[in-house]
């Protein structure tokens, strides 16, 4: 498995871009397996995907504490 690292962040915002390609350099000197790597980036560009959408705020009503 190859996995295309500029595919995966593709439409991220750069800092996030490049937190996930200096990630991917740190796990390869690591000599982490290529699938673990793939899963992590895949998994970290799914966050960094979901934490840069745009809000309305209606997502923040189930995270209020109430005194």
């Amino acid at each position: 498995m190859d996995h295309d690292l500029g595919e995966m962040i593709a439409g991220l915002p750069p800092d996030w871009a490049g937190l996930l390609t200096d990630w991917d350099r740190s796990m390869r000197s690591r000599d982490y397996p290529e699938t673990t790597r793939y899963k992590y980036l895949v998994a970290a560009a799914h966050v960094a995907r979901y934490l840069a959408r745009p809000t309305n705020g209606s997502d923040t009503q189930a995270f209020r504490i109430r005194p």
